[in-house]
């Protein structure tokens, strides 16, 4: 089993929230969540269609094994429902990578992410344009209970009914967007536990796929 922890800090300091969750396999009441919050902070600044994001998901397996899976680029639109389009070549310098996004909103995102550096197994940066743009950043880190991976962002709306919302209503787009992490972040451990589960049932270190 995976056990996965979430610390949220909305803008830089100590404030946020932390989330434990333990990731199992499939269950119809899904991951069991427990939580304690910590001080927290304004997610909307003085531009309210720009949103600054710094969190934090610890998950008990090695920064290899989660960036052997973050590899799997062409697994992602099954991992990650909310993810209706995804084109990608692979997590690799250069790539320009197309998604469609649909958060739990009456709006669907369209946006390209250009991949920019690549440091295996550590870092991912990347410039995002569309409906949304600015730039992103995802880094791997060792811990004691496994991996910390922070993911870093300043998004700005730039365009069509997100750009509306987020000038209307900063709260709820600030939910939206914190709904695709946190979601991504517990689909991707059970990703996880179901890879542990596949090789453990081989026997020999490998899933089905990667041995062929």
């Amino acid at each position: 089993m995976i056990t996965l922890m979430v610390r949220r800090c909305r803008s830089p300091g100590p404030r946020g929230r932390v989330v434990r969750l333990a990731v199992g396999g499939p269950s119809r009441s899904g991951p069991k969540i427990r939580g304690r919050r910590v001080a927290g902070s304004p997610g909307v600044g003085p531009d309210r269609s720009r949103i600054s994001s710094a969190r934090s998901y610890r998950f008990s397996a090695g920064a290899e094994e989660i960036w052997s899976l973050l590899g799997r680029v062409g697994d992602y639109t099954r991992w990650w429902p909310w993810l209706r389009r995804f084109d990608a070549v692979g997590l690799v310098p250069g790539d320009v990578w197309r998604c469609t996004i649909r958060p739990p909103l009456p709006y669907v995102l369209h946006a390209v992410v250009h991949v920019e550096r690549v440091a295996r197994p550590t870092l991912v940066a990347a410039g995002v344009s569309g409906d949304i743009a600015g730039r992103c950043r995802v880094e791997l880190r060792d811990h004691p209970d496994g991996t910390e991976v922070r993911l870093t962002s300043e998004l700005t709306a730039e365009r069509g009914l997100v750009r509306l919302v987020s000038w209307a209503l900063p709260s709820l787009a600030r939910w939206g967007h914190d709904w695709v992490l946190d979601a991504g972040a517990r689909q991707f451990a059970r990703a996880l536990s179901a890879r542990h589960a596949a090789v453990a049932g081989n026997g020999d270190g490998k899933t089905h796929g990667e041995r062929r």
